[in-house]
């Protein structure tokens, strides 16, 4: 994790980055933990920090502000599906290969089932989440 500072009081941090170190990069998955109007601030100071410390950066699964900045290359690896789980059979019956998809997947022995608000509870107790 690296926070950021703010310019004009260097005693308020203003957000932070979590990332992964490969050994030769620092890998970011999203945007800095900032406000909206801090995050380039935040990623700009992570990034100069990385550099100070020989590592490159990559920031990815990025969609929001980091885009808007100059400073920032941009590169598209793929779309985030969107659909309305009350569609769900229309897609389905016009999707070969979503079929496909899921045949493989129950002959592979992947199995779903609902989770009841009681047991979900019961999880996160036990992983340590609230």
């Amino acid at each position: 994790m690296a926070a950021a500072r703010s310019k004009s009081n260097e005693t308020r941090d203003i957000g932070f980055v979590g990332f992964v170190d490969t050994g030769a990069a620092w890998v970011v998955a999203g945007e800095p933990v900032a406000a909206r109007a801090d995050a380039i601030a935040v990623a700009e100071r992570f990034v100069n920090y990385a550099h100070a410390n020989k590592k490159r950066v990559a920031f990815f699964a990025t969609e929001g502000v980091l885009a808007s900045s100059p400073r920032f290359r941009r590169v598209l690896i793929g779309e985030q599906p969107t659909w309305n789980p009350a569609e769900w059979p229309t897609i389905l019956a016009a999707n070969r290969s979503l079929r496909e998809q899921l045949r493989r997947a129950r002959a592979k022995g992947v199995h779903v089932r609902a989770l009841s608000r009681t047991r979900w509870k019961a999880g996160r107790r036990q992983y340590g989440s609230s």
